[in-house]
């Protein structure tokens, strides 16, 4: 919807599922990024006109280094920011939270949009903090699926 790098957060964006509904189910070689089959089944059945959310808030980093000084200084609230895109996950997120890929097929079913690639959780609650989209990750990802679940492990030994 808008980005604006002067305000406390970067930007505003919606969601939108729409016909055609097939467009957005994954395909391992056609559709990487797409969505659960049985979660594009569950959205096309109680929204047959396509669904659009509310305004979400996304927020813009390198590392989510970044987005934790703000945090921790309490210029950003995790409670107002519904998706982080950044280039790689960086290491102080570690302290508080822990990060779950979506990338590996037997998370698949927890993406809810496409081209979701992780799930930020608060560690001590084990509650979604937000979506992420580590480009670094995705990147590999597309260029190398095999070498990406190396890196996508990672996340798995936290």
């Amino acid at each position: 919807m808008s980005t604006n790098e002067r305000f406390t957060y970067d930007g505003l964006f919606h969601i939108v599922i729409e016909t055609p509904f097939e467009n957005h189910i994954y395909n391992v070689l056609e559709n990487p990024l797409g969505i659960a089959e049985d979660n594009v089944d569950n959205i096309k059945e109680r929204y047959p006109n396509g669904f659009y959310s509310a305004p979400k808030v996304l927020e813009y980093k390198f590392s989510l280094d970044g987005l934790i000084e703000d945090i921790e200084s309490g210029l950003k609230n995790t409670n107002d920011i519904n998706l982080v895109i950044a280039w790689e996950p960086g290491e102080e997120y570690r302290e508080n939270f822990y990060i779950m890929s979506m990338l590996v097929e037997e998370n698949l079913n927890l993406r809810q949009y496409h081209g979701a690639t992780h799930r930020l959780f608060d560690i001590n609650t084990n509650e979604i903090v937000c979506e992420l989209i580590l480009l670094k990750d995705l990147i590999e990802f597309l260029n190398d699926p095999q070498k990406s679940l190396t890196t996508q492990q990672q996340y798995e030994e936290q």
